[in-house]
């Protein structure tokens, strides 16, 4: 089966943690090519390279895939003080390598190389869509990915599961040519919203809000192959 998961990132290193002994992951900043900034979240493994001789601010350009895992977060009512784990997942960028770049670049000359994503996959959620406020078409699907490289600390995983998001008459397409076990390729760059999710306490009912960050594929180009509706 095809398999295409490839993710180039040119930008500006504004957090580094370290997860365990094993992984880090690092929060960078760059640019699409309608000049907005996004702030993917790029994990780093022992097995490919620790960005040991980088730091914050240091501009650097990062190969890798689109990557889904885990994610656990705790809240605590305010009224009854009761604790609560959720469990869900988010989507990040697993790095094959990661290079420091000598001098600070500027954004406005990395807008077509800065956030580039090109992925294969099936839909293996029904395409949403809708009209924004400002009139816009809006299309929002998830894509299943077969994994292409397999890294030591997960090689467990055969798969990811990404959502996309496309705009205008792409969002008109993709809304007539899609459906789910539909096959395509898109290129397109990462983009970041924030939500806020409402979560009921189940000890007293008290609704709290938690907010987090959502990490999706924006569009430029999506070309329609098997399963597709012509």
């Amino acid at each position: 089966m095809a398999r295409e998961n490839y993710v180039h990132l040119v930008g500006k290193i504004v957090k580094i943690e370290a997860i365990n002994d094993i992984s880090d992951i690092i929060t960078l900043e760059v640019v699409r090519r309608n000049g907005k900034r996004d702030f993917p979240r790029v994990v780093i493994y022992e097995s490919f390279k620790k960005c040991k001789d980088c730091s914050v601010n240091d501009f650097v350009f990062i190969k890798g895939i689109m990557a889904s895992r885990g994610k656990r977060q705790v809240i605590h009512c305010d009224i009854c003080k009761e604790t609560r784990v959720i469990e869900g997942f988010e989507t990040v960028v697993n790095a094959i390598d990661v290079v420091k770049l000598s001098e600070d670049l500027d954004f406005e000359d990395l807008k077509e190389i800065s956030n580039q994503v090109f992925i294969l996959g099936v839909v293996c959620r029904k395409v949403k869509y809708r009209k924004l406020a400002s009139g816009v078409s809006n299309a929002q699907y998830q894509l299943a990915i077969n994994r292409k490289l397999h890294v030591y600390e997960e090689n467990h995983k055969k798969s990811d599961y990404v959502f996309v998001t496309s705009l205008s008459n792409q969002a008109d397409e993709d809304y007539k040519r899609l459906d789910v076990g539909s096959q395509c390729f898109i290129n397109g760059g990462i983009q970041n919203r924030n939500i806020v999710r409402e979560i009921s306490c189940t000890n007293c009912s008290n609704v709290m809000k938690l907010s987090e960050q959502a990490t999706e594929i924006c569009t430029y180009n999506v070309e329609y192959l098997n399963n597709c509706k012509f």
